[in-house]
């Protein structure tokens, strides 16, 4: 995937840096990829499983608290789009793409 991100990058400036993110304090909560634009950013995780499970959003649960953190995804291989109650999307990874795609990850 970020080779993906990279190579669309290159054509539309879809960020100014790419990071990968873990809080310093806890082992098992990471983020794949933290997209910033600007000062805003866009939180990714990136699951290669088909179905999704609450537990797989503890990444971006604990960032959520990060100043100007714009949009929180998780893509996965499923075929259900869903938004979690605290506003993290679940995209499928077509989904995923085609946003991508049509430059509309960003809210």
């Amino acid at each position: 995937m970020l080779t993906v991100l990279r190579a669309h990058n290159e054509v539309s400036a879809l960020f100014d840096d790419i990071a990968y993110w873990a809080p310093a304090q806890a082992r098992q909560t990471e983020v794949d990829f933290l997209l910033r634009r600007g000062r805003e950013y866009l939180a990714l995780e990136i699951k290669s499983q088909s179905r999704f499970t609450p537990t797989q959003l503890s990444g971006l649960k604990a960032i959520a608290d990060l100043p100007r953190v714009a949009r929180r995804v998780l893509v996965y291989l499923g075929d259900r789009r869903l938004r979690t109650e605290d506003g993290t999307d679940i995209w499928p990874l077509g989904t995923f793409l085609d946003a991508l795609a049509a430059d509309r990850l960003w809210p």
